[in-house]
């Protein structure tokens, strides 16, 4: 299986499998996000106006830049650092931002 890739811009996010786009969306769609830890892997979940569901892994080149875009994009999104240690010593799913 290919390995996926995280792209972001001021105005939108995607994913790649190889080159060919996966998901994607806008900063202006997203209506929540929701992050966990499983294991050793973050996992990101930006619910879309829509209904669409975004989901990422920290695991995926782009991660860092994903995050980058969205802590500027919406207005109160934790950093890297602050994402992290927010789920340092937690259990399911954690709201990490709300429209």
């Amino acid at each position: 299986m290919l390995p996926e890739l995280l792209v972001a811009t001021d105005l939108d996010f995607s994913q790649l499998r190889g080159t060919r786009p996966v998901a994607a969306g806008q900063w202006e769609d997203v209506q929540r996000a929701d992050a966990e830890r499983e294991g050793f892997v973050i996992t990101l979940r930006l619910l879309l106006r829509g209904g669409k569901t975004f989901t990422a892994h920290d695991d995926a080149p782009g991660w860092d830049d994903l995050i980058e875009h969205a802590e500027d994009a919406l207005d109160g999104f934790p950093g890297v650092a602050a994402l992290t240690d927010m789920l340092n010593g937690t259990t399911g799913s954690l709201t990490i931002y709300t429209r």
